[in-house]
């Protein structure tokens, strides 16, 4: 008897180690009543306060939750924050926005409940205007990236650090760049710069220039790893390495994802990369798995990850890499059953639609070590007409997620209440 105990306890052990955790559900949540399309982001201070930033009629009120969900006070500012162009968050709690405009860029500290807003650009003289494209987290500080104007037209590209006092502390221009259209980062601080002329420039954390090449007919810049531009050729949807000259490394052709809707890199350069391969039903209705692929930054295939779910309207929400190798991926989408026959061409058949969003923690071998779900809510509809996929639309929902965030090993996230009495109803949750 005692054998057989054992080997049973070893069969769920090996089980658990082959599988993962068992599904999580959140420590605790919190709702609110807040703007959905307004500022809605969790972020953590150095107190380990779980922080939650929204928009109350028009005014800023920051939550602070302890390690029970317990909200022990919250700070109201009156400022409307524009985040158009870029929310930072720091690991003090404190945190930048901007706008397109220098007068449009705030910092708020979240302890001693303060703020300002407004920097004034040096680079910038008088009939001249800052127009800003985006901006990410430079040491600490916020990087503004664009083009400065002179009569609407854009004359000279610049990327301008502000401190946390509101001070310009540098900026950086290249001759003959009239804009920087995007930029991307990657973990160790080197960036990639679009132009508006489609020329992808390499530069280190210092701004040294690596290299510059025109981005060919067909291809788009997606990540960096290591200093090394990645690629997407929009034929089949290939992934390239190109060096800091533009010249190919190596090709890899994604076999698994018909549509890229994301990517990112860890600090060694390999690189996730997200999106769907669709299928459908035999009622047209298409269904898909959350599909994540990691490629070395040798161009070879770490591993493929899927949801255990099928889906529809996938979203996906966020990204985290932990210096262990482990990453943890975010999503949402909904799940369709018919609750009635299907019968003839106008017949409204009712349809059942379970909302979900997932976070799943993928080890470095590709295997899930933490399955974390978020309450889910069915609805049930009426199906528009015959083999109708339009049953439900992208900005519709129960939990649409607004934001996550990765602290430590947890997760923070706030997300939409569909259902709700009040529209405006959210709810923050933490794992």
């Amino acid at each position: 008897m005692k054998t057989s105990i054992y080997r049973s306890t070893l069969i769920l052990c090996l089980a658990f180690l082959l599988t993962g955790c068992l599904t999580q559900k959140p420590k605790w949540l919190v709702e609110f009543l807040s703007d959905p399309d307004a500022l809605n982001h969790t972020f953590a201070n150095d107190n380990d306060m779980i922080l939650y930033a929204h928009e109350v009629e028009g005014n800023l009120a920051i939550e602070h939750f302890d390690a029970n969900g317990t909200n022990t006070h919250t700070t109201l500012m009156q400022v409307t924050l524009d985040q158009s162009k870029g929310f930072i968050a720091l690991p003090n709690g404190n945190f930048f926005t901007s706008g397109s405009s220098p007068s449009s860029v705030s910092y708020v500290n979240s302890s001693a409940e303060t703020f300002w807003k407004g920097v004034t650009i040096n680079s910038v003289v008088e009939g001249e205007t800052f127009d800003i494209a985006g901006s990410y987290d430079y040491q600490g500080n916020i990087a503004l990236y664009g083009a400065i104007q002179s009569g609407g037209n854009d004359t000279k590209g610049l990327i301008v650090i502000i401190d946390e006092l509101g001070n310009e502390v540098s900026d950086v221009s290249i001759e003959g760049v009239t804009r920087f259209n995007s930029v991307i980062t990657e973990p160790g601080g080197n960036i990639a710069v679009q132009t508006s002329t489609d020329q992808i420039i390499t530069m280190s954390d210092t701004f040294s220039e690596l290299g510059r090449f025109t981005l060919p007919s067909g291809k788009s810049l997606i990540a960096l790893s290591l200093d090394h531009p990645i690629l997407l050729v929009s034929s089949g949807a290939d992934i390239q390495r190109v060096d800091a000259n533009g010249i190919v490394e190596w090709t890899y052709d994604n076999p698994d994802i018909s549509d890229i809707k994301g990517q990112s890199t860890d600090l060694n350069g390999n690189i996730v990369i997200w999106g769907d391969k669709g299928s459908f039903n035999v009622f047209n209705m298409k269904t898909d798995l959350a599909t994540f692929d990691k490629i070395t930054a040798s161009g070879e295939r770490q591993w493929l990850f899927q949801s255990v779910d099928k889906m529809n309207v996938i979203k996906y929400t966020g990204i985290d890499h932990r210096s262990n190798g482990d990453t943890t991926v975010s999503y949402q989408g909904w799940k369709g059953e018919l609750a009635g026959l299907l019968i003839g061409g106008t017949t409204a058949t009712p349809v059942r639609v379970t909302r979900m969003i997932q976070h799943d923690t993928i080890s470095a071998l590709g295997n899930r070590a933490t399955h974390r779900v978020e309450p889910a809510r069915t609805e049930v509809y009426a199906q528009c007409g015959f083999l109708c996929i339009g049953i439900t639309s992208e900005t519709e929902g129960h939990c649409e997620s607004l934001d996550v965030a990765y602290i430590n090993k947890n997760i923070a996230t706030v997300s939409k209440v569909c259902g709700a009495e009040n529209d405006d109803t959210v709810k923050v949750s933490y794992f």
